[in-house]
């Protein structure tokens, strides 16, 4: 059954998200599922829902700026004692009951259990399948292995049975661990054998461990690799006692996917990602162990190894992608963040709390985890990109220190050179262009035009033939023509783009612009969710949802968006602004002073973010009025303004003070002599004789107002005298 998301009534719940309106669905009915394939088998070729579609486009630079830190620079990551080769050797080498399994990947059943009728048992036969099992170590301490590595004892067991330390005769000191096959003599463990023969020297990368050659022993197949002194990450989580820090899960994630990266331009699948399969030394260099499940992507005749309860839905009937390989990281980093690698069931109140804290989180981990591979991430380049955009919001949030970085997808905030204090679309970041496009360069060019001419110029260099008709020329005109409040024309361009890529998350950006722009910011800010859930990492598709939240009334959903955006990088006055407003229509005066104060010294936003201060504090509304103590900041704060603002000063002291007079007057302040406003008491009397200069020096200032009506008032307010 699938469930019916209660925001929208739209079908197409994943992993706890809905993919139409993107926010958390809220289940209201379920219907019976539909199939989209048939067929019993593996196919020759994975159908075409599941042939791998192209990465999101990251504009013009080839890929995100990146630090090869463990951690990025965002975050400390503890160090690894490292541990002696002989130190790590078990002294009694037993696989506990509860880890016994049948190692036929078909099968998966519980083996050498303790029953009712008899004890426990380390050799036998599955009695689901008929498979031999062994649980005993196969070498024993002293044996020499292809006549140079002397075994000095079993280091742990894995998914392909014992793994051993060794020394190396031929080196003096140089340790080695030996890994075998599951079973001895089982065919399907000595082909991986083989494979691992055929492929896995050619493996040279610093967060893979190096293997140095294979060789055979005893009838059976052995792999040697170097000795990594250091704990994998699920003995870092045993030892924790449950899970990490959100931010050092996703350290440990983030630096593995340069590996993951290699090995899949390699054409290789790590398949069997998961805690137990990374290793974290000294250095705090992080790297990928046990290679054993490694396969080629185009090998489909050989048995698929991997952890069922990490391994991606459509491995059994249709093999290993990368998508697939993506599928296991996503599951792993929910496992060390929240200690459960199952987003979509019931989740205890911790790590509930984490998703509610951390949103980027969530949409990330539901979309790298997601039921269809094309839904996933397409690239651990792309996922590299997007999780480390998660990390920075991940550490303002735990830190209270913003974490800014370069996005490649957008442009930075326009709000500062736009002006205004309005939810404006138009200052909403700028798509950046893709440098692969032919057309790349002509529309860089044009982006300085107006939109009109900005449209004619590409228009006509199609027509012309001076470059081709591309996707950029096609969003660009787009664009433009939104700008023209011309969505209806838009729409074919935007059309004919979504028709050669059905993924381009450009085109539903650009149709809820044209919503935004044609007053439906309703659909707006649905369709700019389900860009922040194919973009997590992103802020510039928060800062949209905010803005179009905003417009449609929901101000709560609007402030959580604007406050994410502007705790990771304030240089988004827009955020900062737009969360202001929204503090203001909730009458949450204080907030929304806080709020404008977020505004970097640095940005010429600044100077009127502190003129719209002033007003907030001093602005009256029903159920909210101003105290004195709001009056005599914004009172602060004009006098703190430049000389070259004098006019602006002029009108915020009426805005100020017609509001003091209003509050006294009405009975909401007591006058108290003891505060000054305007260098004058904070009573009736004092208040009138500031406001009659107040009117007077905007009479004599303001080339644009009415003078005599301003004189008019002025007259009207002070204070009745009898001289």
């Amino acid at each position: 059954m699938t469930e019916v998301c209660g925001h929208c009534g739209s079908h197409l719940i994943d992993r706890g998200w809905c993919r139409k309106c993107g926010r958390r669905a809220e289940v209201t009915a379920a219907i019976a599922p539909t199939r989209r394939f048939t067929g019993t088998g593996p196919p020759l070729a994975p159908p075409p829902a599941y042939a791998r579609r192209p990465p999101a486009r990251s504009g013009r630079a080839s890929r995100s700026p990146r630090d090869d830190r463990l951690g990025a620079g965002l975050v400390e990551v503890p160090p690894v004692p490292t541990t002696e080769p002989e130190a790590a050797v078990l002294d009694d080498p037993r696989v506990a009951e509860v880890h016994r399994f049948c190692w036929n990947p078909d099968c998966r059943k519980p083996v050498g259990r303790t029953r009712p009728d008899r004890p426990a048992t380390d050799k036998g036969f599955c009695t689901n399948c008929q498979a031999p099992f062994s649980f005993v170590p196969v070498l024993a301490s002293g044996e020499v292995v292809a006549g140079k590595y002397e075994v000095a004892g079993c280091l742990a067991h894995g998914g392909q049975g014992w793994i051993y330390l060794a020394r190396d005769r031929d080196v003096a000191g140089h340790w080695v661990v030996l890994k075998g096959v599951v079973q001895p003599g089982d065919e399907k463990a000595v082909a991986t054998a083989v494979a691992e023969r055929q492929f896995l020297a050619q493996v040279r990368h610093p967060n893979v461990v190096r293997i140095h050659t294979a060789v055979e022993h005893g009838g059976n197949g052995y792999i040697v690799m170097e000795y990594l002194g250091g704990r994998t990450l699920r003995s870092i989580q045993d030892e924790r006692g449950g899970p990490l820090p959100v931010g050092i899960a996703i350290a440990y994630v983030l630096g593995l996917l340069p590996a993951f990266a290699y090995l899949h331009e390699l054409g290789l699948i790590y398949a069997d990602f998961k805690p137990d399969n990374a290793m974290v030394q000294e250095d705090r260099e992080i790297k990928l162990i046990d290679l054993g499940a490694v396969k080629r992507l185009d090998d489909r005749e050989s048995a698929i190894l991997g952890t069922r309860s990490y391994q991606a839905p459509e491995v059994e009937r249709y093999g290993l992608s990368e998508a697939s390989d993506l599928f296991t990281i996503a599951r792993t980093l929910a496992e060390l963040a929240l200690g459960t690698n199952d987003v979509d069931g019931t989740l205890d109140p911790r790590a509930a709390a984490i998703l509610d804290r951390h949103e980027s989180l969530h949409r990330f981990l539901a979309k790298g985890a997601a039921a269809q591979p094309a839904e996933r991430f397409q690239s651990a380049g792309e996922m590299a990109e997007q999780l480390r955009g998660v990390l920075r919001e991940v550490v303002a949030v735990e830190t209270g220190r913003p974490r800014p970085g370069v996005s490649v997808r957008f442009g930075g905030d326009l709000h500062a050179r736009r002006g205004g204090s309005g939810p404006d679309w138009r200052a909403l970041p700028a798509v950046a262009v893709d440098g692969t496009d032919p057309a790349a360069g002509v529309v860089d060019e044009a982006a300085a035009l107006d939109p009109a001419r900005q449209d004619a110029v590409l228009a006509d260099a199609v027509a012309q033939g001076r470059v081709p008709d591309t996707a950029e020329i096609r969003l660009a005109r787009a664009r433009a023509l939104i700008d023209l409040g011309r969505a209806g024309a838009a729409e074919p361009l935007l059309a004919a783009v979504e028709a050669e890529d059905p993924w381009d998350w450009r085109v539903t950006w650009y149709r809820s612009l044209a919503q935004l722009d044609g007053n439906d910011p309703g659909r707006a800010a649905e369709g700019f969710a389900r860009v922040h859930f194919d973009l997590p990492g992103e802020l510039a598709p928060k800062l949209a949802e905010a803005l179009a939240s905003e417009r449609a009334g929901d101000l709560a959903r609007a402030a959580a968006l604007y406050a994410a955006v502007v705790a990771t990088d304030p240089g988004f006055t827009s955020a900062a602004v737009g969360l202001a407003r929204v503090r203001e229509a909730g009458r949450d005066r204080a907030g929304a002073a806080a709020a404008y104060d977020l505004v970097p010294e640095t940005s010429s936003a600044r100077l009127p973010a502190r003129m719209a201060k002033a007003r907030a504090l001093a602005r009256r509304a029903a159920g909210s009025e101003p105290t004195a103590a709001d009056l005599v900041a914004a009172d602060a704060i004009i006098d703190a303004l430049p000389p070259d603002q004098r006019l602006a000063g002029a009108a915020l002291t009426v805005e100020l003070l017609e509001a003091a007079l209003g509050l006294l007057v009405d009975g909401h302040l007591a006058a108290d002599a003891g505060v000054r406003l305007r260098r004058r008491p904070l009573d009736e009397r004092g208040v009138r004789l500031a406001l009659e200069a107040a009117y007077r020096d905007l009479a004599r200032h303001d080339p644009a107002a009415d003078a005599d009506a301003l004189i008019d008032r002025a007259n009207e307010i002070r204070p009745v005298t009898f001289l």
